[in-house]
């Protein structure tokens, strides 16, 4: 097996910029770079860093240290049962799961806030659950398939040759997301008020859930060759690419 893998190894073909005008190249790539924005999309950068701030001012019931706590304890759980998941369902179901019942929590977290604003005290004592339940929910939805999974499409969907460019430019547009929402955060809501800035996220990771069905396929099962062609790599420029490789090696 070591061989083989080594041999697969010395057949990769240098990668140049101009590549990225090939189907089976730029395709996978910007389907990758989806699952990326829908992470950030997500809020997880926001709930993350200010999950005390959110659950203090949402008006829980339950203090917001142990809110914190709990969250943390259902993550942990939630990552064992993640690794399970994913080879039996396959990615694309488990992302789709993950982003519809995220962006179903963030709508959630919305309304206890617009509540929380409308309503005051009255919400406080029939509803002061249920901001503790979105988030709880969020997490676990998140880390079925928005948390780990992106990075496993990254792995799986891009060819070796172009791997280590795509994996740069996704993880700069990554933490650029990242930077962009956690820095503007504060600011969205005192523009559109906290619930609206919760609805904002649902929407936008709803909307880019749709691009996700229409456009990213399913990876689970298929090899790498078998994912190029789905994107459009012919067996007749497998071909061509051996030739200029033995070429290459001829020359050399």
């Amino acid at each position: 097996q070591l061989d083989a893998l080594d041999a697969s190894l010395s057949n990769v073909q240098s990668f140049s910029l101009k590549d990225m005008t090939m189907p089976y190249i730029y395709k996978p790539f910007f389907c990758t770079l989806l699952p990326m924005f829908m992470q950030q999309a997500s809020a997880v950068c926001v709930i993350l860093f200010y999950a005390q701030d959110i659950f203090k001012d949402a008006g829980t019931s339950i203090s917001a240290d142990d809110c914190t706590i709990i969250v943390g304890a259902l993550q942990v759980v939630v990552l064992f049962i993640a690794t399970v998941l994913t080879d039996r369902l396959g990615r694309k179901l488990l992302l789709i799961v993950s982003a519809a019942g995220s962006s179903a929590s963030l709508a959630l977290l919305g309304i206890s806030f617009h509540l929380k604003a409308t309503r005051g005290q009255e919400f406080l004592d029939s509803y002061g659950w249920l901001p503790l339940v979105a988030i709880g929910i969020y997490f676990i939805v998140y880390a079925i398939g928005l948390g780990p999974l992106p990075w496993v499409l990254l792995g799986e969907m891009i060819p070796l040759r172009a791997r280590g460019f795509a994996t740069g430019v996704c993880t700069a547009f990554l933490f650029g997301l990242a930077f962009l929402v956690t820095k503007e955060y504060d600011d969205l809501q005192i523009l559109i008020t906290p619930a609206g800035t919760y609805w904002m996220f649902a929407i936008l990771l709803a909307g880019s859930l749709v691009l996700f069905i229409m456009f990213v396929p399913e990876t689970k099962g298929k090899s790498l060759e078998e994912i190029e062609l789905l994107f459009g790599k012919s067996d007749s420029s497998a071909c061509l690419e051996a030739m200029d490789k033995d070429v290459e090696m001829t020359a050399k």
